[in-house]
C-alpha cells in the first residue's frame, strides 16, 4: 500500500459543551470543509451511555470523537447530528 493511500485516524481535539436540563449539545471544531463530505462520510453512533462520531475522508485523513461513558444516560434514537461549517453538532436528549 502506498503512502498516499494510508489514511490517518486523527482524534478530534477541538469541542465544547452546551447542556439544559433536557440536552447536551457537543460542538466539534477544527473539521474545516466536513460540509463537504457525502452524508455517509460522517458516522454517529449513540448508545445509551456513550457517542461515538467518525469523520472519514476528510482531506485524506479519517477523524473521530468518543465519549466512552456519559455522565446521565442518553435516548439514542432522539440523539442528532448537525454538520456545519467546520463544526459538527452533537445533541443528546437525556
Amino acid at each position: 500500500m502506498s503512502q498516499s493511500q494510508v489514511e490517518m485516524n486523527l482524534p478530534v481535539l477541538c469541542a465544547a459543551w452546551d447542556q439544559s436540563d433536557k440536552f447536551v449539545k457537543i460542538y466539534l471544531t477544527g473539521l474545516d470543509g466536513v460540509q463537504s463530505l457525502p452524508g455517509e462520510a460522517v458516522r454517529p453512533n449513540f448508545a445509551v451511555s456513550s457517542v461515538d462520531i467518525k469523520v472519514e475522508g476528510l482531506k485524506g485523513k479519517n477523524h473521530c470523537f468518543a465519549i466512552k461513558e456519559t455522565c446521565e444516560k442518553i435516548v439514542p434514537d432522539k440523539s442528532y447530528i448537525k454538520i456545519k461549517s467546520g463544526t459538527n453538532l452533537i445533541s443528546q436528549h437525556s
